[in-house]
């Protein structure tokens, strides 16, 4: 039985982030995947779980359907400020969206905007995501229209939050978008890429991601870094004989090319459907499962483990 999570647990999600952060050449070295920054948009990722709204808390009886425990944890936890959670670990003006089907995770560090997508527990719903049917999106391509129509209410948040929350900051020549997402979180951050904001978007990071389309005739597909696990069914769905392609570009949480077999992919698309029916989520598609692999690999790194605290806790999947 799962216990109540709590506000210092949240402290504890994002206490790498800081040093990932600063360990990792941001602007200069755009449109490369990097270890350390995997490691990074993973925590951003994993924060976005963190950022529970009052209709989720009402409704909770649906948050086995979010794969990631933390989440499922905290909203049977008591309340708590979360932008004052990530204040104390000095992340100022953080600011969180939110729409009936997703949660947009805004955090300014240094002169970037960091953004962390995830799905709400209503988007887990097996009908939604049955919804692939495409449509032409404004920056060209056919695009699950779920994700799609996601996406673009999300954006349109997202816009109004810069100019009238972040306007300072988005003045500065040098600030730039980050964005990173897990499950249909990275689905949405996936087209967000796609899209125009009032500063430039410069990498996007996500894990386990379904796929959205057909990739091949959008513009920036080629700084969307996706990792994947092997024994991750989600990110074959929808299958490819729906007309989905994979994102050209991706890899395991090491740094190295995911090389896939598609051979049994209607069945993993059906064992999606069918969990998602029953009200569970694939294990091995968890946040956790993905951010305690993407933090162990950037550890590694002596540059970071010389700095890494032991209580930091490594969230390993049960």
């Amino acid at each position: 039985m799962l216990q109540p999570a709590s506000r210092e647990e949240v402290r504890q999600v994002g206490g790498p982030l800081w040093l990932l952060i600063n360990q990792s050449h941001w602007s200069r070295e755009r449109g490369q995947f990097k270890v350390t920054r995997n490691a990074a948009s993973s925590i951003l990722a994993h924060l976005a779980y963190c950022a529970i709204g009052e209709e989720e808390r009402n409704n909770h009886s649906r948050a086995k359907l979010v794969p990631c425990e933390m989440f499922q944890r905290l909203v049977i936890g008591e309340e708590f400020d979360f932008a004052d959670a990530l204040e104390s670990l000095d992340f100022q003006g953080v600011h969180v969206i939110r729409t009936r089907r997703s949660v947009a995770v805004l955090i300014p560090a240094r002169t970037f905007i960091f953004v962390a997508v995830r799905g709400t527990q209503f988007a887990y719903d097996w009908l939604v995501n049955l919804n692939a049917f495409k449509s032409n999106s404004s920056f060209g391509g056919r695009i699950h229209r779920g994700f799609l129509n996601e996406a673009e209410e999300l954006a349109s948040a997202i816009r109004d939050c810069l100019s009238s929350k972040m306007a300072d900051r988005i003045s500065k020549s040098d600030c730039a978008i980050y964005l990173s997402g897990h499950s249909l979180g990275g689905a949405i951050a996936a087209l967000l890429n796609q899209m125009q904001f009032q500063v430039p978007i410069n990498d996007c990071y996500i894990f386990g991601s379904p796929r959205v389309g057909k990739l091949s005739s959008l513009i920036e597909t080629s700084r969307i870094f996706a990792t994947r696990r092997h024994l991750d069914i989600v990110a074959h769905c929808p299958p490819r004989m729906l007309g989905f392609e994979n994102y050209a570009r991706q890899f395991t949480c090491s740094g190295a090319e995911f090389d896939e077999s598609d051979g049994l992919e209607l069945q993993f698309f059906g064992s999606w459907l069918f969990g998602l029916a029953l009200k569970n989520f694939q294990q091995h598609h968890s946040m956790e499962h993905y951010r305690f692999e993407a933090v162990g690999e950037a550890r590694r790194d002596p540059q970071n483990s010389r700095y890494w605290r032991e209580d930091w806790p490594d969230f390993a999947p049960l």
